[in-house]
């Protein structure tokens, strides 16, 4: 994947929600990974859960996050549009 690649999927896909969630999947270390959820249902919407890591997408702004848990509060670290995002800027702030 490169970010080409990933501007046709992003334009193109008409599963994109599904799509990045797969694509987020496969970048993280599954030994880490406490909480799956994906959400037809709410617009596409989706959650990946590590102990004190958490990516999601809002499906219904089209928002992809990143947080850390610092004591019992998420904190967003990063947070980018649909329109903003590469495959660069995923794969840094997921890391």
């Amino acid at each position: 994947m490169n970010d080409n690649l990933f501007e046709t999927e992003k334009n193109q896909n008409r599963n994109w929600n599904l799509f990045l969630f797969n694509l987020s999947f496969s970048l993280l270390d599954k030994n880490q990974i406490i909480l799956i959820n994906y959400s037809e249902k709410n617009c596409g919407s989706w959650t990946i859960e590590h102990t004190f890591i958490r990516t999601l997408y809002d499906g219904r702004d089209d928002i992809f996050l990143t947080q850390i848990k610092n004591k019992d509060e998420w904190v967003n670290t990063y947070a980018f549009f649909k329109k903003e995002l590469t495959y660069t800027l995923l794969k840094l702030s997921i890391k």
